[in-house]
């Protein structure tokens, strides 16, 4: 690891002789010579130059040193690149769907009342069902009369026990609704219907009702669905049936750049959150992972001992070197190999040993930690 603040930068020829380089037409390793010269940390030797700067430094030492081997040594130094910035290359993917009867669901709340919503991804038609509680049994109800007035193909939620739960996955299953859900984290896979609950709360705002009422919420729905949508360039109702090709055309394009520029099995570190006051603060986590799936938008990434994110391509940098473990916390998501084996507790629930990838040890989970994340990936 090179901390270039306090060493200095060793770019002498010696030292980025460790690539080849053509001279009189052969190619020649030469051994790092240790009375290499190295610039000091008065010669501006700071993880905010950019690789141009250090080949203008390099050449003052030596002027056979290329532009290429400045390039590659700076791409490996994770030091130097966790502080660099990087310009945001890929347009964000449009939430759309080649089936006009996909849906998107979730749960609501106006005050204290949860309204179980829904909202077609190609024709932005709504629905929503006020619920008295929030309970297994109430959900499951609500979901019953959705896919009686709707026909439904797909539908994504969270992770919420309302939808995860024994129930409502049998009764997708005998409807035959294949149900996606989102990793924990993902806000840009639930972007239409977190954008359709503003909206149906922004409208009972301006409505003021002393009480909510299921009657309310029709007439507010009514009047959403019956209103020009700018998007689509009509309304909800006039779209239902249709597919929106320009959102489909626009992410087959994006999808084409995203695999071109990230191959599987690259190394790569993802993007901080940004915090107030830290404009000089590192931009890039510490760890390496590496890519092992692309889901369109989402790239699949994995820790040295098995920590897995699923990353949009803007919060990504390639990096040529090996990954590293990274830190887990409580909630992380680490992916298993396999289930080993399974117990029933005295409270008749069952635990299930898991072998999960990469370094960490064996471990008895309980169901309620396990999720199985439904994924339309390119692997290796």
């Amino acid at each position: 690891m090179v901390f270039l603040i306090l060493m200095g930068l060793r770019l002498s020829y010696g030292i980025a002789s460790r690539y080849k380089v053509q001279t009189k037409g052969s190619d020649y390793r030469k051994k790092p010579s240790l009375s290499s010269p190295t610039l000091k940390t008065k010669q501006r030797s700071t993880t905010t130059m950019t690789n141009v700067e250090y080949l203008m430094m390099a050449k003052e030492l030596n002027h056979k040193i290329t532009f290429k081997i400045v390039k590659d040594w700076y791409g490996s130094q994770t030091d130097i690149q966790r502080f660099q910035e990087q310009k945001k290359r890929f347009n964000g993917f449009k939430i759309a769907s080649h089936n006009p009867n996909s849906w998107q669901i979730d749960l609501a709340f106006w005050e204290k009342r949860p309204i179980l919503t829904a909202i077609n991804i190609n024709s932005r038609l709504g629905y929503a069902k006020l619920l008295r509680n929030k309970t297994a049994a109430t959900v499951l109800a609500a979901l019953k009369a959705f896919v009686r007035l709707h026909k439904v193909n797909i539908l994504t939620s969270d992770n919420g026990s309302e939808f995860m739960n024994l129930q409502a996955q049998e009764l997708f299953k005998s409807k035959t609704i294949d149900h996606y859900n989102n990793e924990p984290g993902d806000h840009g896979t639930m972007g239409k219907i977190e954008r359709f609950n503003r909206t149906l709360k922004q409208r009972l705002t301006k409505m003021s009702p002393k009480t909510i009422s299921q009657k309310l919420i029709t007439d507010v729905i009514e009047n959403y669905n019956t209103t020009f949508h700018r998007s689509i360039g009509m309304t909800p109702n006039e779209a239902k049936d249709k597919v929106m090709d320009a959102d489909l055309s626009h992410n087959q394009v994006e999808a084409e750049r995203i695999e071109k520029e990230f191959d599987v099995g690259s190394s790569i570190l993802y993007r901080l959150k940004k915090q107030a006051f830290d404009k000089e603060a590192a931009r890039w986590r510490k760890a390496v992972y590496k890519i092992v799936g692309i889901d369109g938008y989402r790239v699949q990434i994995r820790s040295r001992n098995g920590h897995t994110l699923y990353k949009a391509p803007n919060d990504l940098k390639l990096v040529k070197t090996e990954t590293t473990d990274a830190v887990i916390n409580r909630g992380d998501i680490l992916e298993a190999e396999k289930i080993l084996d399974h117990k029933k507790t005295r409270s008749g629930k069952y635990k299930y040993l898991i072998k999960w990838l990469g370094n960490e040890p064996d471990s008895w989970e309980p169901f309620s930690n396990l999720r199985l994340i439904n994924k339309n990936r390119r692997l290796s």
